[in-house]
């Protein structure tokens, strides 16, 4: 039996031990750097900028780690090369990198090659045009690339559609706007890339003059229909014959139809009874569809439909006030609305009530739209407008009222051009 003097001294032992720890506590701001930097790296880029890099110097610190930059973003002809290549190899662990219209991208793409080895994700965008072996370098050394969006960067290739079997983990492609992109390339990526669940070409108007065919549609979808998840076509040269069998890629969660000219309306109203996953739906150009398809797409479809976050009637002429009705009645969660040249819409009143949670709502160019009320939706952050007297006047109406809504002015019908106002 312990004695009362050994129970006494464990006792004071245990209380000495306690208080020790206690004094010994510096709180928050002094976890150690190799502790507070695991930490940070399950947050992401913007959540660490805003919420970790004000608490102190040390969290400002440790939060500017390299490692830590997991994704670069540069963009403007006026950027300096040596800076762009200067921060790849800074933050040669980044894993997604986006440059947009600048001056040199086969130095930058040099650079890439030689630092950013954990590189999955890169778009390089309407740059000059670039070398085939520069991209073929890619290939070889960035053995991680899950996807590669060339959107409007010109390149010629001999094998580079041949060598894409060489990234293995390659799911998402985009070589839209390429004029050198044959019909026969298409064929190509589509058959060495082996675990492609994403296939956008938004614009293929090649120089040869040698069209997309509904052959060649239907050679896309035989081999993709089971696993695409995300679908961008070019739809200008295709026949209605080609839509039914877009409509069968059931496990499409994000559809762009562009210039879907042909698409038609008995295709478009019952789409909703194979594509049961989507989440973005993209309709732009579709001059058969009716105001009465779109109703019945939403009405009839509405348990399918309801997930949409996002929509987009570029163009859709058909479309009227019914239409738009039935498309607040049934999407109340969307997050994104494109009504731009959409001639015949003149109503959204109900879009304001129904879809609050709508962040982003173009309505350029819809020349017949009036507005009874000021009243948005209150989570609406970016407003696409034409120069028209009513949306202008709908804008200074908006901030007499105190709307704070980023306004941006549309400079033409025929382009994504626009400025801030």
């Amino acid at each position: 039996m312990s004695s009362l003097s050994d129970i006494t001294s464990s006792t004071y032992s245990l209380r000495d031990s306690s208080k020790s720890t206690i004094l010994n506590s510096k709180g928050y701001r002094h976890i150690p750097d190799n502790v507070l930097l695991i930490i940070f790296s399950y947050f992401n880029q913007d959540e660490v900028v805003k919420n970790l890099m004000p608490v102190s110097q040390q969290w400002r610190s440790v939060a500017e780690h390299p490692s830590l930059r997991k994704t670069l973003k540069f963009s403007g002809i006026a950027r300096d090369t040596a800076e762009i290549c200067e921060r790849i190899w800074r933050y040669n662990q980044a894993q997604t990198i986006h440059v947009r219209r600048i001056c040199e991208p086969v130095d930058v793409l040099r650079q890439i090659c030689r630092c950013s080895e954990n590189l999955k994700h890169l778009t390089l965008r309407h740059c000059p045009q670039i070398f085939e072996d520069s991209l073929r370098h890619l290939l070889l050394t960035c053995k991680n690339l899950e996807s590669l969006d060339l959107k409007g960067t010109p390149f010629r290739a001999l094998i580079f559609y041949e060598e894409l079997v060489l990234a293995q983990s390659l799911s998402c492609v985009n070589f839209s706007e390429n004029p050198y992109l044959l019909p026969s390339n298409i064929a190509t990526i589509i058959l060495n890339c082996r675990k492609l669940t994403g296939f956008h070409l938004s614009s293929f108007k090649p120089i040869n003059k040698i069209n997309l065919t509904d052959s060649d549609c239907y050679f896309i979808l035989s081999h993709t229909v089971l696993k695409l998840n995300s679908l961008t076509l070019d739809c200008s040269t295709l026949s209605t014959y080609s839509f039914p069998s877009i409509m069968r890629s059931k496990y499409l969660k994000y559809l762009c139809l562009n210039y879907a000219y042909n698409f038609d309306s008995s295709d478009f109203q019952d789409m909703w009874k194979s594509l049961k996953n989507l989440t973005s739906l993209k309709i732009r150009f579709a001059r058969q569809l009716t105001d009465k398809s779109v109703k019945t797409l939403f009405m009839e479809g509405k348990k399918v439909m309801s997930k949409l976050e996002a929509l987009d009637l570029t163009g859709c002429s058909g479309l009227k006030d019914q239409g738009v009705i039935a498309i607040a009645q049934c999407c109340s969660g969307l997050k994104s609305l494109v009504l731009r040249s959409c001639k015949n819409v003149s109503d959204i009143g109900v879009v304001f009530k129904r879809c609050q949670a709508l962040e982003v709502l173009n309505i350029a160019f819809c020349s017949q739209l009036r507005f009874g009320s000021t009243m948005m939706p209150k989570n609406l952050k970016i407003l696409f407008i034409s120069d028209d007297i009513q949306l202008r006047n709908f804008v200074d109406l908006l901030r007499t009222k105190g709307k704070t809504v980023a306004v941006k002015l549309c400079e033409s019908e025929y382009n994504k051009n626009y400025s801030n106002i």
